[in-house]
């Protein structure tokens, strides 16, 4: 079986990902962690200005970008993409608005987010008709004791009960799962 999807460690896609993908035949990346600016050091990636929905990357449409799913939420929501990165140059201001319920970016990830936020952002998502709900964790949060999120067995549990309750609200939501052939094809018809 041949790989046909591709996510960069880190989220570190780099200017020649595409071509290279491409080349090798890939029909998918999902390297786009969009509205986040992800390491914030110089030379490291910054998609805070890219699209939350797939788009392609080349003019042929061989190669579809799928960026984890991240929306902005609150009051404030319609101001995200202009208003968070102003209020980042602000020590705590991004805490403060996300605590009061005004402004908020949140990922699809039972990494650092809790199931109440992943819920909140599934809701906000299909409000806004993203077209694809994308979500991203690394593979070793299955165990115990290779990331920071998975420590020990209550930390475990609560991984896998975020995603019976993400999957639960999917599903109570009417949000089909889909295939990378699926996506493709429907973003072909867009």
């Amino acid at each position: 079986m041949t790989p046909v999807i591709y996510r960069a460690g880190r989220y570190g896609a780099g200017p020649a990902t595409a071509g290279i993908l491409s080349d090798m035949g890939y029909a998918i990346d999902a390297s786009v962690r969009a509205l986040f600016d992800h390491f914030g050091e110089p030379g490291g990636p910054d998609y805070h200005g890219h699209p939350g929905t797939p788009y392609w990357l080349d003019p042929s449409r061989t190669l579809l970008e799928l960026p984890v799913t991240t929306v902005y939420a609150g009051l404030l929501s319609c101001l995200g993409p202009s208003l968070l990165p102003r209020a980042a140059r602000v020590p705590k201001l991004p805490g403060i608005l996300a605590r009061t319920g005004l402004l908020e970016r949140i990922p699809l990830t039972p990494e650092g987010v809790p199931v109440r936020d992943a819920l909140r952002d599934i809701n906000a998502a299909i409000a806004q008709k993203v077209p694809v709900l994308v979500f991203s964790f690394q593979s070793p949060s299955l165990d115990i004791g290779h990331t920071p999120y998975v420590r020990m067995d209550a930390d475990l549990a609560r991984f896998y009960d975020w995603w019976e309750r993400v999957l639960a609200h999917l599903a109570r939501r009417g949000v089909a799962p889909a295939t990378v052939a699926s996506v493709r094809d429907a973003a072909r018809l867009a």
